[in-house]
């Protein structure tokens, strides 16, 4: 459907514009895709730009992310769940990697298949939600939305804009507690 094509075209011109820096641009996808936006659709469309895919362990994520020198980048949902263990002052802490991704100033975050973050009580759900409101550009897309309900349409569209138009309060299912995004 050429959602890709589209994506890549406006990630191009806007950089020729100025209006973000390479190894500001995040695309998150799941990881069966990743190589065909790297390989076939970077490659094929905008040969000119750059990209890697942040993969491995915690840390090799980590590292990647800290240290561009590629125009675009990739990561899979999963990335947004990880976490590693470390000792701080003599206490074992769980580290999730997601906001880590703050510091990086990301300009455009790209969610390719965006139904993947409908469910808002889902953990990679919420910190990629939460780890990226404030950037200054936000794309989703999905060739299949696969609502069951108006419900599931409703995070993907708090991811965009903050649900500033929208309700932004949900109830969670498991405990029936009020939160609000």
């Amino acid at each position: 459907t050429g959602k890709t094509y589209s994506v890549l075209m406006t990630i191009d011109k806007r950089l020729q514009l100025g209006l973000i820096r390479p190894g500001h641009i995040l695309v998150i996808c799941p990881a069966t895709i990743l190589e065909n936006w790297v390989q076939k659709e970077i490659a094929t469309h905008t040969p000119h730009l750059t990209a890697e895919i942040i993969t491995g362990s915690y840390s090799d994520r980590l590292n990647m992310i800290m240290s561009r020198t590629k125009d675009i980048y990739l990561t899979n949902f999963e990335t947004f769940s990880m976490k590693s263990k470390m000792t701080f002052g003599g206490r074992e802490v769980d580290v999730p990697l997601a906001p880590l991704f703050n510091m990086c100033e990301w300009d455009m975050i790209v969610i390719d298949e965006a139904h993947k973050i409908k469910n808002p009580e889902a953990i990679r759900t919420k910190q990629i939600v939460k780890t990226f409101r404030g950037v200054k550009y936000s794309i989703i897309m999905s060739g299949t939305i696969n609502a069951n309900k108006l419900y599931d349409l409703h995070t993907p569209f708090v991811f965009l804009n903050g649900a500033k138009q929208f309700n932004s309060l949900h109830q969670e299912r498991s405990t029936g507690k009020l939160y609000e995004h």
